[in-house]
């Protein structure tokens, strides 16, 4: 089971996000094709952006921080950090 995460986790992760994109997207059926279809694709390109770049820092993060537990508190500070400013960026949502 794991080489088969390994070897297939592009798609996985793809497939996770046009998941994520398409579910977020649903309440917007009664916009017009052309919007919806464009507005998905935004979303669908923020999601990707951002699972791009939380990975481009934990990268760097086990680059400069030597043993793995280090890099295990990185990756769950990382992580936190990350939720706390998404949901202070949206506070329709709520949460800010």
């Amino acid at each position: 089971m794991i080489s088969f995460l390994r070897v297939h986790k592009r798609a996985i992760t793809f497939s996770l996000v046009v998941l994520c994109a398409f579910l977020l997207t649903l309440s917007l059926g009664e916009m017009e094709p052309f919007y919806f279809l464009l507005f998905f694709a935004l979303l669908l390109i923020f999601i990707a952006s951002q699972i791009f770049w939380i990975g481009r820092i934990l990268d760097l993060g086990e680059r400069f921080i030597p043993g793995k537990p280090r890099r295990a508190w990185l990756a769950i500070i990382a992580g936190l950090v990350y939720v706390f400013v998404f949901a202070y960026t949206y506070p329709e949502w709520g949460l800010g």
